[in-house]
């Protein structure tokens, strides 16, 4: 049987018509969703039937990436070897003064990454250091702990984007001397260790903890990425072999579509990026998500949960190459075993009980998520494309010209929930009457706003949407 012969063709004003006298009465209009970057999207997008689907670099399952971020390195052993054995393929090591470690990370010493590792298999475990200020460093210790590999191990990412890390601490070291000159050096050293993997990152999670829109994360992941391909470069390294070695970091939140959308406008921008380089066929990036800390709640933070799950989900069917969750109680403080293994088992339930990771790519042919795409790289692109007329990131960063397109970003996001327009369960809508025991290892005692030292610029600083009800609590 035909299914396209048995039904009758609708075209858009059937389905306009049908969707109208739902309304009973309402504006078509009032279904119509203006995005935060500018263009609208729904209720009605056609079928997109030449749609390609938007390859991964490879087509096996994403890399589930714990965090082990304990401030005590045998407590940090013990969580990577139960991460391991529950079902994570990887871990993503948070050292202290880490931005991915929310404030606490492991003791930055060569004895405490050794002991954090004892007794984990290295060469079938994918290890990733998140960006640090001390990342050639932690490359040089790592490198010395892993000794010989097998060939065929995966990969080591070393997560070098002293842009990003720069962006948060508001100064760049080496003020004195040429940013790409600087930046080349230190990718020099890194190639010399010879691990397999990317050796930079272009992070755009601090970006968008900070406020960013989803265009304005790409775009400035895309600067991240384009001033690292110049440092390649005066290595004498083309871009398409660059590419190889650089990673990219998104942030995945509760907004299914628009993070659905936003990882496959990545891919897009990032090739359109190599292309106009001169790259043929240039390879697809490898892509790690991470949940959003802006999304999370320290109020009924198991609402988390729900969060975390679609953060996760869109993820996936945006095609990230890897993943990292923030267990629900994060923002609460450093999470227990409990708390650990629910943020590792929703991606394990993702992966194994509905075959999510099978698909190519769930989104190709969808109007409405082709649509957000197609939107979403053409912001991403021009929000690149401004940064680079201010001179290329570091000089955006300087001037404080990005900081104040972040920080407007926020502030509209921040009044609609504080007017209620957009709702946080758990904090906004249905609050606790009490909170309950949340089994923390260690409370955190201080926001991550604070700073240490002299800054040359604004910091992007985290920030959660609940903060000013939690204040107000």
């Amino acid at each position: 049987m035909s299914l396209e012969t048995t039904f009758d063709r609708q075209d858009e004003s059937d389905w306009r018509e049908a969707v109208v006298k739902g309304l009973k009465g309402k504006a078509f209009e009032s279904l119509v969703t203006e995005a935060e970057d500018g263009f609208t999207y729904g209720p009605l997008h056609g079928h997109v039937g030449d749609a390609k689907a938007i390859a991964r670099r490879d087509e096996s399952p994403w890399r589930i990436l714990q965090a082990i971020d304990d401030i005590d390195p045998s407590r940090a052993n013990i969580q990577a070897l139960a991460d391991l054995e529950g079902g994570a393929n990887g871990l993503a090591l948070a050292f202290a003064g880490a931005p991915a470690a929310l404030g606490f990370g492991l003791p930055v010493a060569e004895d405490a990454l050794s002991q954090t590792l004892t007794g984990v298999m290295t060469d079938i475990v994918s290890l990733r250091l998140e960006p640090h200020p001390r990342t050639l460093d932690l490359a040089l210790m790592l490198a010395s702990r892993l000794g010989a590999r097998r060939q065929d191990a995966p990969p080591i990412d070393l997560g070098y984007d002293p842009i990003a890390i720069g962006a948060t601490a508001g100064r760049f070291p080496l003020e004195d001397r040429d940013p790409l000159d600087a930046l080349s050096a230190d990718l020099g050293r890194l190639m010399d260790l010879r691990l397999a993997g990317s050796i930079a990152e272009a992070d755009g999670r601090v970006f968008h903890d900070a406020g960013a829109s989803p265009a304005e994360e790409i775009g400035a992941v895309l600067a991240i990425t384009l001033t690292h391909l110049k440092a390649f470069d005066r290595l004498g390294i083309d871009p398409a072999e660059a590419s190889e070695r650089i990673g990219l970091t998104l942030a995945a939140d509760q907004r299914q579509f628009i993070t659905l959308a936003k990882f496959r406008a990545m891919r897009l921008c990032h090739a359109k990026l190599l292309e106009a380089l001169g790259a043929e066929a240039p390879p697809p990036p490898r892509i790690h998500g991470t949940s959003s800390y802006r999304m999370m709640s320290a109020l009924d933070p198991h609402a988390n949960l729900l969060r975390l799950t679609i953060a996760a989900f869109a993820a996936a069917c945006g095609r990230a190459d890897s993943l990292t969750l923030h267990p629900h109680t994060a923002p609460l403080g450093l999470t227990n075993a409990h708390a650990r293994r629910l943020s590792r088992n929703l991606q394990l339930l993702l992966q194994e009980e509905t075959g999510l990771d099978r698909p190519i790519d769930p989104a190709a042919g969808s109007g409405a998520i082709e649509h957000l795409t197609d939107h979403l790289a053409q912001a991403g692109w021009e929000a690149f494309r401004r940064i680079e007329a201010e001179g290329g990131i570091v000089e955006s960063l300087k001037t404080g010209a990005l900081q104040s397109r972040i920080a407007a970003s926020h502030k509209g996001r921040q009044e609609a929930v504080d007017k209620g327009a957009e709702l946080i369960i758990g904090a906004t809508k249905y609050p606790m009457a009490a909170e309950r025991d949340h089994g923390l290892l260690v409370k955190r005692s201080a926001p991550l706003t604070s700073r240490d030292g002299d800054i040359a610029f604004e910091p992007l600083v985290p920030v959660r949407l609940s903060e000013t009800v939690e204040q107000s609590r």
